[in-house]
């Protein structure tokens, strides 16, 4: 299971607490503690670029410009594997109530997009509700809350369900490229 940070999080926290790093010495010295926690994983054969899109103190988010600059290497590293960029904040989402506490600067990705053909697909959470896209011609895939759901304006109730099953996302990419996103709920 891969991490990135959310916009409930503190970059110092989430460095000592989920990463096991020294808040003050993060594993790039060469960073100061409070840059964005960017991370990159490997499994079965994908590359997973974990982007930190918090800005600290906001709800919405937005990827740094440092951030752009490192996805962009780690993707032209390992352009031979399919990648996932994985980010807290999704790009533009048809959502009600969400607009305004979503990802910011999105119109950076189209060009990085087109530059790497090899992203499979984005997935990405804050909307407290399972939703599937495409983004510049790329698969969004947000999951499902893990401590609410978010309502859509013909259910009925407020607009935040917190009596709602905590869900999850699993994500399977074919040798084919295809990519199938299975939703579960656990009562």
């Amino acid at each position: 299971m891969f991490t990135c940070p959310g916009n409930h999080d503190a970059r110092s926290a989430f460095r000592q607490v989920l990463l096991g790093e020294d808040a003050a010495q993060p594993a790039d010295a060469a960073q100061p503690a409070d840059a964005p926690v960017n991370r990159v994983y490997h499994a079965a054969g994908a590359v997973f670029a974990l982007c930190d899109s918090t800005i600290p103190g906001q709800v919405d988010g937005a990827l740094a410009e440092e951030t752009i600059g490192w996805l962009d290497g780690v993707l032209e590293r390992w352009a031979d594997r399919p990648a996932f960029l994985c980010f807290h904040h999704p790009p533009r989402l048809a959502r009600p109530y969400h607009e305004d506490l979503r990802h910011l600067g999105e119109d950076r990705l189209p060009g990085l997009l087109a530059r790497h053909s090899q992203v499979a697909a984005i997935l990405c959470g804050h909307a407290h509700s399972p939703a599937a896209t495409t983004f510049a011609g790329c698969p969004v895939r947000v999951a499902p809350g893990v401590f609410s759901t978010l309502l859509l304006p013909w259910d009925h109730g407020d607009i935040l369900d917190e009596q709602a099953p905590p869900g999850f996302a699993l994500h399977v990419l074919d040798d084919d490229q295809q990519l199938t996103t299975h939703y579960r709920f656990v009562a």
